[in-house]
Parts: structure tokens; sequence; C-alpha cells
């Protein structure tokens, strides 16, 4: 699996990176995964062809995670874009982001390509030729449960696990805290948010799930993002187009 960090700010906007996105490469398959503001300005920085992209994935709908693809679907539109976009987007949330699309007047019958949006929950959701996509749920919008019946919302939010053959990488998202840090034990990397969590409590729970390596990203503009180590595992600070192999 290749990833590259498309976006890697926290949800305040800085000049330097863009909200949260990764592009992954495994199986002959090509998924952005969260789509924040400047994720498609970010992509063409990387020399990354937007319609490559088979589907997108969301873990939430925050703004910073989501906010990007009405752009990035403008884009794909102007470029005569051909084969089809599947959305993935938590469960309950579809409908009303069909009808947000609708009145951006990103409709099917006038795009040059098809676009379907899909609702996934806890489990496996997606699976590709070599790869496939686990969805982690987490209680990062816990708070807002008062709101969900009154405004008919969804509060859904997953962390999320990538499987190439034996490799595994583990895709945190947005958090609640560290309850909500479930990795895979001997996953080859860990993709962790720093906004919601503590640097030294991750790689000690990193640590104990003997896992290889662990890349924060969703940074706040106050974090010290010099590298640090716990117990022989070094943390890592992601930027806006570094690459990872697994």
């Amino acid at each position: 699996m290749k990833i590259t960090f498309i976006g890697t700010a926290s949800g305040l906007s800085v000049t330097d990176r863009a909200h949260a996105s990764l592009y992954i490469e495994g199986g002959g398959s090509r998924i952005l995964i969260d789509c924040g503001e400047g994720a498609l300005r970010s992509l063409l920085m990387q020399n990354i062809d937007p319609n490559d992209i088979s589907a997108i994935v969301i873990s939430h709908t925050h703004p910073d995670h989501c906010a990007g693809i009405p752009t990035l679907m403008q884009y794909m539109h102007l470029t005569e874009r051909e084969k089809p976009l599947n959305i993935y987007l938590p469960q309950g949330v579809s409908s009303a982001f069909r009808k947000y699309f609708d009145q951006l007047y990103l409709l099917n019958e006038k795009l040059t390509f098809d676009y379907r949006m899909n609702d996934y929950t806890e489990g496996l959701f997606w699976r590709g030729d070599n790869l496939s996509i686990e969805a982690v749920p987490n209680l990062h919008l816990e708070h807002y449960i008062e709101y969900v019946e009154r405004y008919r919302i969804s509060a859904a939010s997953f962390s999320f696990i990538f499987v190439e053959g034996d490799n595994s990488i583990y895709y945190s998202a947005d958090l609640k805290g560290m309850v909500d840090l479930k990795p895979p034990s001997r996953a080859e990397l860990m993709i962790v948010e720093c906004t919601h969590i503590g640097i030294e409590d991750a790689l000690n729970l990193a640590a104990d799930k003997r896992i290889k390596r662990v890349i924060f990203t969703h940074i706040p503009p106050e974090m010290d993002t010099t590298n640090r180590s716990f117990e022989g595992i070094t943390a890592e600070f992601a930027y806006d187009g570094m690459e990872v192999i697994v």
C-alpha cells in the first residue's frame, strides 16, 4: 500500500496544510479517505490526477473532513471524467448529502460521470482486488447526541482498518479520546489524529500493541512536531504530500 497525506491540518484552517484527507493506493485501487477543504488543490500539487480516484470514503461529516467533495466533483466534471464515482458515507447521511449536491447542481444527468452515494456501517464495507476497508465506530460525535432527533442528523463517526495481503494500516480519523483508539495488534502503521488525544498516550498504546510505526496527523497549529520516541517507537508528524509505502 502507498499512502499520500493530502491534508494534515486540524479543524482550524492554516496556510500550509489542507484539511483532512488521505490517498490510498493498493490492490489496483485508488481511494480518497476524507476530503476536507483544500483537498483538490493539494491533490493537484502532488501531481495526483483526481480522475484516478475510484471511491471517496468519509469518516464523519464535520466540514474539515468532507467539505471538499463538491469542488472535487466539479473538477471531475470540467475535466470530462467518464468513469463512475462511489462516495461512501456513514449510515444515515447519504440522503441529506444527495439533496445538498442537487442544490449545488451536481446532478447525475448533467455531469459527465455518474456518482452514487453509499451508506456504510461497522465492519467490512469495501473490498477491491487485494484491498479491503473495515469501519470501526468511535464516539467523536457523541456530544451531539441530544441534537440527532431534533435536527434529524447522524452522529455516526468511524475509524478505518485497511488491509492488503498480510499488511494492515489503522487510521483513527477524529476521536473522542483514548477510549476510541483501537488499532489491531501488530499493524504495520498507525495513523492517528493528535487534536483529541495525547502523543505519549498513543505511543504507549502502540508499544502495547507492538505496532511498528506511528504517524500523527490532524495537527493543531500550536503542536510541537519534533520527532519523539517511546519504547523504541518514533512519533512522526505528517505533512501535506508526505508519502509512505507499507
